[in-house]
This record gives C-alpha cells, sequence and structure tokens, in this order.
C-alpha cells in the first residue's frame, strides 16, 4: 500500500498506472520520432503525448480497468479493453487535432495512440 494525498492506494495498482502512462507517453514519442521529418518539434508533440497519456490512463481508471478483482472473466476483461479502445480514439483524435499545423494533418500520431 502506497500512501497517495492521505490515501492508501495498491502499490500493483500505482504501478499499473504509472506503466500505461509511460508505454502510452513513448508510444506516442516513438511515432514522432520515426516520422520526424513531417512531425513538428518532439517538444511540442511531448506536451500533447502527456496529455494523451494521463487522459487516457484517467478514463481507464474510471471504467475501472485497475481494480483488482480475481474473479474477473475473459468476457469482462474484454469488455473493458472495447471501452477503453472506444474511449481513447476520440480523446487521441481530438488531442492530436489540436497540433500546430505547418502544412500537414498528423494521422500517424492519431494512428500511433490508437
Amino acid at each position: 500500500m502506497i500512501r497517495v494525498f492521505s490515501h492508501w492506494l495498491p502499490s500493483k495498482t500505482v504501478f499499473q498506472l504509472v506503466l500505461d502512462v509511460l508505454v502510452l507517453f513513448t508510444m506516442v514519442l516513438g511515432a514522432a520520432w520515426l516520422d520526424r521529418d513531417n512531425a513538428p518539434g518532439l517538444g511540442t508533440v511531448a506536451l500533447y503525448a502527456m496529455a494523451f497519456a494521463l487522459l487516457t490512463t484517467a478514463l481507464n481508471k474510471a471504467i475501472g480497468f485497475y481494480q483488482l478483482d480475481a474473479t474477473r472473466g475473459i468476457a469482462h476483461v474484454l469488455a473493458l479493453a472495447l471501452v477503453s479502445f472506444f474511449l481513447a480514439a476520440p480523446v487521441a483524435y481530438a488531442i492530436f487535432d489540436e497540433l500546430p499545423n505547418q502544412g500537414n494533418h498528423y494521422q500517424f500520431l492519431q494512428t500511433s495512440a490508437l
């Protein structure tokens, strides 16, 4: 158990949250780096990538994705994954559509976020 803002949270849940934020953030930055000829600066993309990672992780937490429940069936896990995907897709499009345009539209970032 880890104490966060006078609340006790399971350490496994905190680890999953941090890992998900890092994976999402790294994935988007990696996609921007791979297409660095057409992408804006990595500093600009990093801000949007962090916003996407934090918002998507918060939505996953809100739907109960990180609850420790040993009795979950495969159908329940798949349903949570689908809901997570359907919530993350509009978030990716909304956030990365706001990137400063330099004559290009950044579908590679939106696609990589999905």
